[in-house]
């Protein structure tokens, strides 16, 4: 991220994210720490299924070694009290005595596999619910537009002012046309062809709407601008062509008023340009009108066009050169569109916006400074000789006619508007100070000089951060807490009724085999770590052995007289341990 970028924004901080389902509490972090915080938390969510399956392993096993239960019953549950920090592991032993006790142990194969693939799915799912979005709260610093000119006009105040506001309209079109935006609710229909007075003629329509989680609306995500508009080409409004010192003139009376004139003509500029005109009249409630005058008269094309704006003559008598140029008379474009601002059920214009009663008077005054008139004619106007798809294809005096259409140019300018529009809020951080000069924020009290209450009531949608649930931040700690908490005590209370599972953990066994009874006193503590005496700390009496010959292991006593317990095991050999014979339980007397 650039430093403008990281100036408009502030990181970890609370704020309410916008979405369509409502807003949500997060904080903003950078992706980097996002991605760090995102693995550990996933590693929770395996704890606590691992924690879960802590409490199983204890119900099982404590209901089985509380009643009768054979021998391959009992060991298995050794097995799976010492294996229970593995899922996996107590899966892989039961699959050995799957002949043995075929249904306990794929009972217990089930549920190891449950506990492993639920921990492993859920982790992979944590990314999910911690990141909602890539947002942060705006910095208030960094919001500022422009006021417009009040008071003594100044001639350098209007093009220091479209100077400041072309920029963003640029990046609007750019990201249209390198495909960096989704085109979300645009719709574009036609065009619909038809004939009028002997005259080719086409319709297209458009709609599209923005929401309040797309304008970055931290407290009405659902606040909706709805647009609908349509264009066709007029040709009433042409009054004649005439040459005037060698240049044919295109003349047009705008709205039929013939005090309202319009020219076109090749002194305009070499590629194809377009004029946009809003309607005298001031809009009726959210419907207003405006005209789009393309100059494209007597443009030479290396190609034949037979589009309204691009219809082409053959020219004879020109070797070497493209042999089209655009006839004169090309059709007016009238417009009209419909802006309604709706919340709630209720619908008004954008000049009653404080009729819905739920932005704050500061985002109230940003939006109409920008989206009184419709947008696409700020946009048209802002793009100059960059608002047709057309001059992409322009190159020194020529353009492709045949490539060139209304739709195309009007399909960039209605795309172009509806990223201009979502971009209206976060467009106010990416003003450069530079250019600013003396003109003031419109953001910022006069008198106090401090930001209007609610203009910073918006988030910056980023790429390179990330809206983490403070829902999920919360959550996950304190259930594995409480989890980890409660295995804890339901393992180590002694005076709860199954404490005598603990018995099975292999520090007790061991033990036990060494000092069944306890008589001989060598265990200081016979819990659940047991610890020898001091005394008789280096003298073990068994010791693990494996029996080659019929591939069995087992635990051997030392032979103290001989060996102390201190010599080399090596040099021992093989016949210096004897096996432990135990004695087989006698069985009931019936």
């Amino acid at each position: 991220m650039s430093t403008a970028q990281l100036q408009s924004f502030v990181l970890r901080q609370r704020f309410r994210f916008p979405t369509n389902d409502g807003s949500k509490d997060a904080i903003a972090v950078t992706i980097k720490d996002s991605t760090n915080l995102a693995s550990a938390y996933a590693l929770m969510v395996r704890l606590i299924i691992l924690e879960i399956w802590y409490i199983a392993v204890l119900v099982g096993v404590s209901i089985v070694m509380k009643r009768k239960h054979n021998r391959n019953k009992g060991v298995a549950c050794v097995a799976i009290w010492n294996s229970q920090a593995s899922p996996l592991q107590v899966i892989k032993l039961m699959f050995d005595y799957r002949s043995h006790i075929p249904w306990f142990a794929s009972l217990w194969a089930f549920l190891g596999l449950l506990a492993w693939g639920t921990s492993t799915g859920l982790s992979i799912l944590v990314p999910r619910y911690l990141v909602i979005g890539g947002a942060a709260p705006v910095a208030k610093s960094a919001i500022y537009i422009p006021a417009l000119q009040s008071g003594n006009p100044d001639p350098s105040y209007a093009l220091r002012l479209n100077a400041l506001e072309v920029p963003s309209n640029l990046r609007a079109v750019g990201a249209v046309e390198n495909n960096t935006a989704s085109i979300g609710s645009v719709t574009i229909n036609g065009p619909n062809f038809y004939t009028s007075n002997g005259n080719e003629s086409l319709q297209i329509g458009y709609s599209y709407s923005v929401s309040g989680a797309d304008f970055g609306l931290q407290d009405v995500p659902d606040l909706l601008h709805s647009v609908e508009g349509s264009c066709y080409t007029e040709y009433n409004w042409f009054l004649g062509t005439r040459n005037v010192s060698g240049t044919n003139i295109d003349y047009y009376a705008l709205f039929g008023n013939d005090s309202r004139i319009a020219r076109a003509s090749i002194a305009d500029g070499k590629p194809p340009l377009a004029s946009f005109f809003p309607t005298p009249v001031p809009p009726n409630g959210s419907n207003a009108s405006f005209a789009i005058v393309v100059s494209t008269i007597d443009r030479l094309s290396f190609t034949t066009g037979t589009d309204p704006w691009y219809k082409t003559n053959p020219v004879p008598n020109l070797p070497n050169q493209p042999g089209y140029q655009v006839a004169p008379g090309r059709p007016v474009l009238s417009c009209w569109q419909n802006d309604i601002w709706s919340h709630g059920g209720t619908n008004t214009s954008i000049d009653n916006l404080k009729d819905l009663g739920v932005l704050p008077d500061s985002l109230i005054d940003a939006f109409q400074r920008f989206l009184s008139l419709p947008r696409i004619v700020n946009l048209g106007i802002k793009l100059g000789p960059s608002a047709l798809k057309s001059v992409s294809t322009s190159l020194g005096g020529y353009f492709d006619a045949e490539s060139s259409s209304i739709r195309d140019d009007l399909q960039r300018l209605v795309l172009g508007s509806y990223i201009a529009t979502k971009n209206t809020l976060a467009e106010s951080t990416l003003f450069n100070p530079q250019q600013i000069g003396v003109i003031p924020n419109r953001m910022v009290d006069p008198n106090t000089k401090q930001l209007l209450p609610g203009a910073d009531d918006f988030v910056i949608y980023n790429s390179g951060v990330a809206a983490l649930s403070v829902r999920t931040l919360i959550i996950i700690p304190v259930i594995w807490a409480l989890l980890s908490l409660i295995v804890l005590c339901l393992t180590t209370l002694e005076k709860l009724p199954w404490f005598y599972v603990n018995a099975l953990k292999a520090t007790v066994l061991y033990s036990s085999m060494e000092d069944p009874e306890g008589k001989a006193k060598r265990w200081k503590n016979r819990g659940i770590t047991p610890t020898a005496d001091k005394s008789v700390e280096g003298k073990a009496d068994i010791r693990p052995k494996y029996n080659r010959a019929d591939h069995s292991l087992t635990w051997s006593k030392w032979d103290a007289p001989e060996m102390g317990g201190q010599q080399d095991l090596e040099a021992i050999g093989p016949q210096s341990p004897t096996s432990v014979d135990i004695e087989p339980p006698l069985e009931p007397k019936s």
